[in-house]
């Protein structure tokens, strides 16, 4: 069976250095959506402003790292959740190529 993989989106739970380093050294595209751990720091320094945008963010598990690009896009929620306002979401992103563009 010839199996070629174009696309991996994978769930929150696979955000970790492992599964990251290894989708990468394989070439393997994926996206995976970024978890916020600490109460301060690592990812939610991203999460900020009113624009969506591209960033490189470097990942550390105990003597493993993993350096990658993530996107945060900026989602107005008109009332969604019963929440007004701006969300922002964060994702891991390998050989995906990110563009900003607005809908009209």
């Amino acid at each position: 069976m010839d199996l070629k993989l174009k696309d991996f989106y994978l769930d929150r739970e696979f955000f970790n250095v492992a599964v990251i380093n290894y989708l990468t050294n394989r070439k393997i595209p994926f996206i995976i959506p970024c978890v916020k751990r600490e109460r301060s720091g690592g990812i939610r320094e991203l999460l900020k402003g009113r624009k969506s945008y591209s960033a490189e963010y470097t990942m550390r598990f105990k003597e493993d790292e993993a350096t990658f690009q993530v996107n945060v896009v900026v989602k107005y929620s008109k009332d969604k959740y019963k929440e007004k306002g701006v969300k922002l979401f964060a994702y891991c992103c390998i050989q995906h190529e990110f563009t900003n563009r607005k809908h009209i």
